[in-house]
């Protein structure tokens, strides 16, 4: 059977070179029936690549263009808020189970 993983990520630029810092994966390939989602795997059974080239030559598509966001920071000196854009990119990939 060949099921779709979905993988979303996020960084801080719109280059295809920019460092990943956060992601997240959708792999039906784990799912239990009777077993809650949240215990199908977890983060040790996914990639974690370094960028977004890297997942694309590991056979992720991108669906699209990244998507900017306003991210809430804190200075760490002074914990003074400000707001940051980041990008979040979604990734698609056939897998044979």
């Amino acid at each position: 059977m060949i099921v779709q993983e979905v993988m979303t990520v996020s960084t801080y630029g719109d280059s295809l070179r920019c460092e990943i810092y956060g992601w997240g994966q959708e792999d039906p390939s784990l799912f239990k029936p009777g077993r809650p989602i949240g215990m199908t795997g977890g983060p040790r059974y996914c990639e974690s690549p370094g960028c977004i080239l890297e997942a694309m030559s590991r056979g992720w598509r991108l669906l699209g263009p990244p998507q900017p966001f306003e991210q809430v920071m804190y200075k760490e000196d002074t914990n003074e808020k400000y707001q940051e854009t980041h990008y979040e990119w979604w990734l698609v990939r056939e897998k044979e189970t």
